[in-house]
């Protein structure tokens, strides 16, 4: 874990407190890097991305009493309802030590095996390899790619849509 404490993070749900650290993370470099968000996250915009509970199912890590890592599932309404959308953002300090991993296990399980999704979907940018390495461990496949979908630094990336099925998901669960 941390290098400054061997004991794993404890996951668990979203609590209203959590804005201010989940806006911190989503501010790191590493992060940044990694997702949609613009440096510099306000908790107000946390905050009104966590307000949405009927359409949005969050885990998170935390260590020493403060969010370290985060995911969410988000679905719509109507025919689409079936299938989920992923964001997940991890501490620079945390980044390499598991901890995306098993909050991705978690939103899996908890995506097909209470939510009832038939398929879980994501938007990874190229150069996140890290991130692809999960979720390819998970059992997401590659689906396609977007070019030129995202700026950085004012740089244009492609991205690549990943998914993974209910039944993909049953075949793979006991491998991960």
């Amino acid at each position: 874990m941390s290098s400054d404490n061997k004991t794993p993070p404890t996951y668990r749900g979203l609590r209203s407190t959590d804005s201010v650290d989940i806006s911190n993370i989503m501010s790191l470099p590493g992060v940044v890097h990694g997702l949609s968000s613009l440096p510099y996250t306000s908790e107000l915009h946390v905050q009104h991305l966590m307000s949405d509970v009927s359409n949005k199912h969050w885990v998170i890590a935390e260590h020493k009493g403060k969010a370290v890592g985060f995911i969410y599932l988000s679905w719509p309404n109507g025919r689409w309802r079936r299938v989920a959308e992923i964001a997940m953002g991890v501490a620079d300090n945390y980044a390499g030590q598991g901890v995306g991993f098993s909050l991705l296990k978690r939103a899996l399980h908890t995506g097909f095996l209470y939510l009832d999704f038939e398929r879980i979907e994501l938007v990874v940018y190229q150069d996140n390899v890290p991130a692809i390495t999960i979720y390819k461990k998970c059992g997401l496949q590659s689906e396609g790619s977007r070019e030129g979908q995202v700026i950085r630094e004012g740089i244009y990336y492609d991205s690549h849509l990943m998914g993974i099925t209910r039944e993909q998901y049953l075949e793979h669960q006991d491998k991960i």
